[in-house]
């Protein structure tokens, strides 16, 4: 019953138009979002965004990620899970974590991770157009299904700060990733495997 007024809020949250600001979640080397792996794969999820008609000056982000047979991988240089990417470079990172209490809020067997970056007060603090939030890896430790998503409820919104840095709009939402990892799977090396190997 706890899931039902983020659940009705979310649905509302993907109705948006092309001129809106929508986050989204994808696989980095494919783009896809259902994605077919074996057990031992890393795979490695971009956050991006199109601000549509908006100007933004940092975002709040929170994940809903699956906890049952997969494991979460911190990045070195952050010292949390996500590694923040191109559109908010120059930002100040002020949450990179997993949520303390978040188990509270979702749905049984996933983790809540929240991501939020800002620009500092300076000319030029505004960014457009679209680019990478971010992005975190994941390791599949044994046959199982999972889904990522963009979460959003009354207490823990994911929204855009505008470039006046005061000013907050939320997200529409794109489609969730859909993971099935299956030992009969037949796939080529993850896109973390693949980056490691060009090193």
């Amino acid at each position: 019953m706890r899931t039902t007024l983020p659940f009705v809020l979310g649905l509302l949250l993907t109705v948006g138009g092309v001129h809106s600001q929508v986050a989204r979640l994808s696989e980095h080397a494919t783009g896809k979002v259902e994605i077919e792996a074996v057990p031992g794969d890393t795979l490695l999820i971009d956050l991006s965004t199109n601000l549509g008609r908006h100007s933004a000056s940092g975002v709040t982000v929170f994940l809903q990620v699956p906890a049952d047979g997969f494991r979460l991988l911190h990045a070195e240089s952050t010292a949390g899970p996500f590694l923040p990417g191109d559109l908010f470079s120059e930002g100040v990172v002020v949450r990179n974590e997993e949520v303390e209490d978040g188990a509270s809020y979702i749905a049984d067997g996933h983790r809540l991770l929240e991501f939020s970056t800002l620009l500092g007060p300076a000319k030029g603090r505004g960014r457009g157009g679209s680019g990478s939030i971010a992005c975190f890896r994941l390791v599949c430790e044994r046959p199982t299904a999972g889904t990522i998503s963009i979460y959003h409820s009354p207490v823990h919104e994911s929204r855009i700060v505008l470039a006046d840095g005061r000013t907050e709009v939320p997200f529409y939402i794109a489609e969730p990733i859909e993971i099935d990892v299956d030992l009969d799977t037949s796939v080529m090396p993850s896109a973390w495997a693949r980056i490691k190997a060009q090193r």
